[in-house]
């Protein structure tokens, strides 16, 4: 996310993407409150969330997992919660992982990773480690000095995570040890993604960039500032989330960064789904998130 906001109550409704394991008709999403179906637009707006930061797609479980900071971004109030959200638009739990559980502290959940059997989640000044198939707790790792951790993104054995006010991207190098180290600074650093060959990227106060032996190269200014999350697609392509154009854009490291998706509110920590090449938006302050197929 761009920075503490203001929570806002707006809820909406809309569309869906189809499953590529059975026929795209042969299952219909029944109009609902919360979602709304329509062959079309390949669109599924799904509400009754808390201020969700982030949605991330398990692919070992098929769902998703959408982090509730369930009021003020840095509030140390433990009233977070993790969602399951089932690529249908079928909310399966909505506090899965609650922080108002005696056995669990999470206060503002902000970007997750999964990196074994483990999901990883960014809360203001810890990294908290839970289950990825109970979500039990399974401890915490304390990041020296943080303020806002952002986001995370993991390889095969740790993580990284940004500090949106440090403007530090912290490296855990083992995801069960209890420690990280300060790889480089970037001012306003937010959304991170690893991409195909091991690269991480990071978009920070209008600028993507990658980070090489903890120096960023490959420095460019994309078309907005306000930059949120960030995905890598399979095809070497990166989708950036922009509040400030209430846009996603889409481009090739070096190349022009052109709007894939406009007219959104909000666009926080985005997601995506590969096996049904969807997009995950969670628009932060109408409390919804966003299935989109992309084009």
């Amino acid at each position: 996310m761009s920075g503490p906001r203001l929570l806002c109550t707006l809820a909406l409704s809309t569309l869906a993407c189809s499953n590529p394991s059975r026929p795209a008709d042969s299952k219909q999403v029944d109009p609902s409150p919360g979602k709304t179906r329509s062959a079309e637009t390949k669109l599924l707006k799904v509400s009754g969330f808390s201020t969700p930061e982030s949605v991330l797609w398990d692919p070992q479980a098929d769902v998703y997992l959408v982090s509730n900071i369930s009021g003020a971004p840095t509030e140390r109030d433990d009233d977070g919660f993790i969602s399951k959200l089932e690529p249908d638009g079928t909310i399966e739990t909505l506090r899965w992982i609650d922080g108002k559980r005696d056995d669990v502290e999470l206060s503002a959940p902000k970007g997750s990773c999964l990196v074994g059997e483990l999901l990883l989640v960014a809360d203001i000044d810890h990294v908290r480690r839970f289950d990825r198939n109970t979500g039990a707790p399974k401890g915490s790792i304390a990041i020296p000095d943080a303020q806002f951790l952002n986001d995370l993104a993991c390889d095969r054995s740790g993580a990284w995570v940004s500090d949106f006010m440090t403007g530090k991207i912290h490296r855990i190098p083992d995801a069960l040890a209890d420690a990280s180290t300060v790889e480089l600074e970037a001012k306003g650093v937010n959304g991170l993604a690893i991409d195909d060959q091991g690269w991480l990227w990071a978009v920070a106060d209008g600028h993507l960039f990658r980070v090489a032996d903890g120096v960023a190269i490959d420095d460019q200014a994309l078309p907005a500032t306000g930059l949120d999350g960030v995905v890598v697609l399979p095809t070497g392509a990166l989708l950036v989330s922009s509040w400030e154009a209430r846009a996603v854009f889409q481009g090739r490291p070096g190349e022009t960064f052109e709007p894939l998706f406009s007219e959104l509110n909000s666009p926080a920590d985005i997601g995506y789904d590969a096996e049904r090449k969807c997009l995950l938006i969670p628009s932060f302050e109408d409390n919804v998130v966003i299935i989109r197929e992309l084009p």
